[in-house]
């Protein structure tokens, strides 16, 4: 369970780093601009994973 704590530490620390968050943003802005269904849903997949990861690791701790 560590690894998960890690990998969701750094997904949050990630996260809330400006730079990063307006990639992502505009990543997501991009995709639905140009009406880029695959890439929505990877970026929601991604999205997905991190917040799971996150929720273990509360659980964990």
């Amino acid at each position: 369970m560590g690894d998960v704590r890690y990998l969701a530490e750094a997904a949050a620390r990630r996260l809330r780093e400006p730079e990063v968050r307006r990639h992502y943003l505009s990543r997501i802005e991009d995709a639905v601009r140009r009406d880029d269904r695959a890439l929505i849903a990877e970026l929601a997949a991604d999205y997905a994973r991190v917040l799971k990861l996150i929720s273990r690791a509360r659980r964990s701790a």
